[in-house]
């Protein structure tokens, strides 16, 4: 699915399209916007998850708080999409 679809899709397609397909988790490291010079720790990193070309879950602190919350956005489409079905 590309983006136009994706805006184009109905509810019911949209969570088709998320729970039939793989979540990734990407990996984002950049650096701090109060860094200094010389700072021990100058870069931050995030996690995010992905379903194909949508992001499902805020910027997280770990992989495990991404995946959580991946699993808590994917229930919640199933949910609206087995009310749909009713």
């Amino acid at each position: 699915m590309n983006v136009k679809q994706w805006n184009n899709a109905t509810q019911r397609e949209k969570a088709e399209y998320l729970l039939g397909n793989d979540v990734v988790l990407k990996t984002l490291t950049s650096m701090r916007a109060d860094a200094k010079v010389n700072d021990p720790e100058p870069c931050i990193t995030v996690f995010t998850a992905h379903v194909g070309i949508v992001q499902i879950t805020e910027p997280c602190d770990t992989r495990l708080e991404a995946l959580e919350q991946a699993v808590e956005t994917l229930r919640n489409w199933k949910k609206e999409l087995e009310k749909e079905s009713k």
